[in-house]
């Protein structure tokens, strides 16, 4: 039995061993592209979400992933849909080289990007601020893995339900505020697309640690937790 899947170019040439009992299938999915460090604990961890799996082995350099399930619960293509959808974009807000709880922020960041890409979660920080901004932010705060986007301009912040503020002059660091600029925000993004957990603030004051998001995403992969906040319309 052969199947082709489009997670990690998962191509799942299927193998199953005998049963231990009634109900209880492993099979062996070929992993083909599963070529960064992270790439096995995304798998593992969103396989052995799944309901009614009991047993996630994962091989880099076999690139193979050996699967243990009741098939009563779950099936092949269950357990292969959640690898399809592993890994989550995490884009992080700033207010811009003026701020200097941002400059804490993202260098705890950084600090914690290794974790991230473990749990399979891309980082990328943006802001308001034009491309030279951006190039002193990286060097003034001596960010040198963490990706910076800059030039968002204010329509599209709005747009992403970003609160805008109007520039006061010097900040403590000593670098002029923008005429506008966009507050902070952080959202982290399923892999299809749709939202997933979001922070936005008026104000650049207390800011969701990065432990407390790690420790989260651990939570969420582990129970295969649900999006909330989906109701979208209340009863009339």
């Amino acid at each position: 039995m052969k199947k082709t899947l489009s997670a990690f170019a998962l191509i799942a040439s299927l193998t199953t061993a005998p049963a231990a009992f009634a109900g209880e299938r492993t099979i062996t999915f070929a992993v083909e592209n599963m070529t960064c460090a992270s790439c096995p604990y995304i798998v593992k961890t969103s396989m052995a979400a799944v309901p009614g799996v009991s047993n996630v082995a994962v091989s880099f350099k076999a690139k193979t992933a050996t699967v243990t399930f009741d098939d009563a619960k779950t099936t092949s293509d269950a357990i292969a849909a959640a690898s399809v959808n592993a890994g989550y974009p995490l884009v992080v807000f700033y207010r811009g080289l003026h701020c200097p709880i941002c400059k804490t922020q993202l260098r705890e960041l950084e600090s914690k990007l290794d974790e991230f890409d473990k749990r399979g979660v891309s980082v990328v920080a943006v802001s308001s601020d034009s491309k030279e901004r951006a190039e002193q932010t990286k060097q003034a705060w001596g960010l040198t893995r963490l990706r910076l986007g800059y030039g968002l301009d204010l329509a599209s912040a709005r747009r992403w339900g970003l609160f805008i503020s109007t520039g006061r002059g010097m900040t403590s660091t000593g670098v002029e505020e923008p005429a506008r600029f966009s507050e902070p925000a952080l959202y982290l993004i399923r892999p299809d697309g749709p939202l997933y957990f979001g922070s936005v603030q008026t104000m650049p004051f207390a800011r969701p640690h990065f432990s407390d998001i790690l420790a989260a995403i651990d939570y969420v992969l582990k129970n295969n937790y649900p999006a909330r906040g989906e109701v979208t319309e209340l009863p009339g």
